[in-house]
């Protein structure tokens, strides 16, 4: 995700929909990787954060 913003991209989208097939065991992880690096690297400001809700987990 550096590198993305050092190349100037910094939309950074964390929808549960890029595991496919969606996994409980799995929901939200994207949200926190992110989150995570977003504390840890501190450049909040510089980035769009995008999510969205289109499935449920039935396992």
């Amino acid at each position: 995700m550096e590198a993305a913003l050092d190349a100037g991209i910094n939309l950074v989208d964390t929808t549960e929909m890029y595991p496919v097939p969606p996994r409980a065991e799995t929901h939200g992880f994207s949200e926190r990787y992110v989150g995570t690096w977003l504390r840890n690297t501190r450049c909040r400001q510089d980035v769009a954060l995008a999510t969205k809700v289109g499935t449920t987990c039935n396992d």
